[in-house]
């Protein structure tokens, strides 16, 4: 926030007041569009295996407030395991003995696939595998009774390596400019 003593018998200086607000709000629309390209490359990123983009297409921004107070969120809506892949937490199955935990390549759920059947594998674990000819088998999915996941910060991450430019597009001299461009264009 910035205070700014007001001259009235300086009706240059005012037109470019009147635009404060909008440059305000045209700045912090500037942060949020390049933040959230930031988190969509991060999703795209080395960090997170991405099977669909759901996530990276569930992002919004939104920037609202008052001239004093601007402010701005960005957030995934509708994807119930944004929250899980950003602080991390253990998966447990609601209705069923064991979660299917799909191989690398592996796409769709295990109803879904024909000619399958559970094995235990040399170390113990769980296998649905599928009949491939006569004597071979493909391995499907794992089952496990908990799956823990890593926090990923795939949304607090951008946002705390962007703080610095917000800072810098929001301090009173960058928003007198930006009011000044502003008023130029009226």
């Amino acid at each position: 926030m910035f205070r700014m003593k007001v001259d009235p018998s300086m009706p240059k200086k005012m037109g470019k007041l009147k635009t404060i607000p909008l440059a305000t709000r045209y700045q912090m629309t500037m942060w949020t569009s390049a933040t959230l390209k930031r988190i969509a490359r991060s999703i795209s990123g080395k960090t997170l295996h991405v099977r669909t983009a759901k996530l990276k297409r569930s992002l919004k921004a939104r920037t609202h407030g008052s001239v004093t107070n601007p402010k701005a969120e960005i957030g995934s809506y509708g994807v119930v395991y944004a929250r899980i892949l950003e602080k991390g937490g253990k998966i447990r199955p609601k209705n069923k003995k064991y979660l299917t935990v799909p191989f690398p390549k592996v796409k769709g759920k295990a109803p879904n696939y024909s000619d399958t059947f559970v094995i235990k594998s040399k170390k113990g674990s769980l296998l649905i595998v599928q009949k491939k000819g006569k004597s071979g088998f493909k391995p499907l999915f794992t089952l496990r009774k908990e799956v823990k996941i890593p926090a990923f910060g795939w949304l607090s991450n951008p946002i705390h390596e962007a703080l610095p430019q917000l800072h810098k597009l929001m301090n009173k001299a960058e928003i007198l400019r930006v009011a000044g461009r502003l008023a130029g264009r009226e």
